[in-house]
């Protein structure tokens, strides 16, 4: 609350209200804005499929300057791939697959990743947390 009964008589006091003044801006703005839920959106796709990706943008690009079919089509072929192989990637995996390649592919000794979970952990898992 600010409190203006009192007259400033120097230019310590004034400092001082003036950064009381500038602390309770701060809180009463932190406290009534809203936060920014982000939501995960970004996903991480194979080279090949990035690679499709930028050579589509570079099709685009060069059919709306030009609007020739040859592009169009080549753009809509491009469009086509891309989508193709992103269903194939989150195709539906069953946990019989998923243990196989926790059993075949990752190895034990190998550092971990950015979750920190090694390759030996993943092969202790209970066959109930690979469901």
């Amino acid at each position: 609350m600010i409190d203006l009964k009192e007259s400033i008589k120097n230019i310590e006091q004034l400092e001082t209200e003036a950064e009381m003044f500038i602390v309770i801006l701060q809180q009463a703005a932190w406290n009534n804005t809203p936060s920014i839920k982000k939501s995960p959106t970004c996903t991480r796709y194979p080279k090949e499929i990035v690679d499709l990706m930028v050579e589509k943008l570079k099709i685009r690009k060069k059919w709306q300057l030009s609007r020739f079919p040859e592009y169009k089509n080549k753009f809509n072929n491009l469009s086509q791939r891309i989508t193709r192989a992103i269903k194939k990637i989150k195709k539906f995996t069953s946990p019989l697959e998923v243990n196989k390649e926790i059993m075949n592919k990752i190895e034990s000794k190998k550092s971990p990743g950015y979750d920190l979970i090694t390759g030996e952990i993943l092969k202790k898992l209970p066959k109930k947390a690979v469901k």
